[in-house]
């Protein structure tokens, strides 16, 4: 299993890069409260985020740490997740690369995001 220093480093790092505001203690009490969701690899981890709008509930893949084919691999069983709990559709934001590489797992460029939707 992935070093917990390493998860810890990964993460705050791409906290800085998102330049959002979140610190570190803030993502810690999103995870703890439930308001995020931590999935763990062994070489990385994406933590996730449900949104409820007008339209239905989503997930979004909100910040992302480790191998890149590691964190794929991830992806079909945090769909399910998000299938099984009325998520109409999921979305992830991140370098322009990722159009390529998230392409084939069925992402679509919406907006400024990509999406796969479920329905």
């Amino acid at each position: 299993m992935i070093d917990p220093n390493i998860i810890r480093d990964g993460l705050l790092k791409a906290l800085e890069e998102a330049k959002e505001g979140v610190t570190l203690s803030d993502l810690e009490n999103m995870l703890d409260s439930g308001e995020a969701l931590l999935w763990l690899g062994n070489n990385g981890c994406l933590v996730t985020v449900l949104y409820t709008e007008q339209q239905g509930r989503s997930l979004h893949v909100w910040l992302g740490t480790g191998d890149l084919e590691e964190l794929i691999t991830l992806e079909p069983g945090i769909s399910a997740w998000a299938r099984a709990r009325g998520c109409i559709y999921s979305s992830i934001n991140g370098r322009k690369g990722w159009t390529r590489v998230f392409g084939k797992l069925g992402f679509k460029p919406v907006g400024g995001e990509l999406r796969k939707y479920y329905v």
